[in-house]
């Protein structure tokens, strides 16, 4: 009998931890199962999982974005080579690697343009900006940016930045990671088509257009030896990482 028991308890919990993983969220399931402190995963239309938290009541990728492709299948450009991406026009559509080396997608994650994000304001019917997001997802505003921020703190920085002392520069005082956001240092691209950073800071876009400068957006970011979660403006032009936050 006892063995029959601990079948059944096996194949309970084997049952729940499985369906913890599936991109369908059930709010009771994913607080009651833990899968090494993230709750559950994504899938994109290119068939990259993403570990997935809920930090308050927002539910976070807590991984950069790796898609090559919008929901509809289309592909978004490649730029390979510095000079290239120099050349963009505001209006393009693009990402990279960091250094265009391949191997830093899988670490980081692929930098993008901020109309390769947004891809011209697509927004679902709740209003959010979808743009390069899957479906039932969409890219965060800097308003809800803001609410991470608060629930998160002063020290905001210290609490989202992964603790892997071997990606981060000198950081051990300043990163616990407690909200298993994870963010590691990827840097940016620069408008000169150069890189910059990985190892000292991360950059994500927001949604959210800089009215005072027609050409820039807003993005967040975090460094290594601040314990702050930063907002800055910058050209549309620049390549920065993207986080996802799920629809309401």
């Amino acid at each position: 009998m006892k063995k029959i028991n601990s079948l059944l308890l096996i194949t309970t919990l084997t049952t729940l931890i499985s369906y913890s993983c599936k991109q369908d969220i059930d709010d009771t399931v994913y607080n009651n199962t833990i899968i090494n402190g993230y709750t559950g995963t994504l899938t994109d239309i290119d068939n990259n999982n993403y570990k997935i938290v809920k930090i308050g009541e927002q539910w976070w990728m807590a991984e950069n974005l790796r898609v090559t492709h919008y929901s509809d299948g289309t592909p978004i450009d490649l730029i390979s080579l510095d000079d290239d991406w120099e050349n963009l026009k505001y209006y393009s559509k693009s990402y990279c690697y960091y250094n265009n080396d391949s191997s830093m997608q899988q670490i980081y994650g692929n930098l993008y343009t901020w109309q390769a994000v947004v891809n011209d304001c697509d927004t679902t019917e709740n209003g959010y900006i979808k743009g390069i997001a899957p479906d039932g997802w969409h890219i965060p505003s800097l308003e809800e940016w803001n609410i991470l921020k608060s629930y998160l703190g002063d020290s905001a920085g210290v609490k989202i930045k992964d603790t892997n002392d071997i990606l981060w520069e000198r950081h051990k005082r300043y990163a616990t990671n407690e909200s298993v956001f994870s963010a590691l240092p990827g840097g940016f691209k620069g408008t000169s088509g150069n890189s910059n950073r990985e190892g000292f800071a991360a950059y994500w876009w927001t949604s959210t257009k800089d009215e005072s400068n027609e050409i820039n957006a807003y993005y967040t970011v975090v460094s290594h030896q601040s314990i702050y979660l930063g907002i800055g403006s910058g050209s549309i032009q620049f390549g920065n990482s993207v986080r996802c936050i799920k629809d309401k």
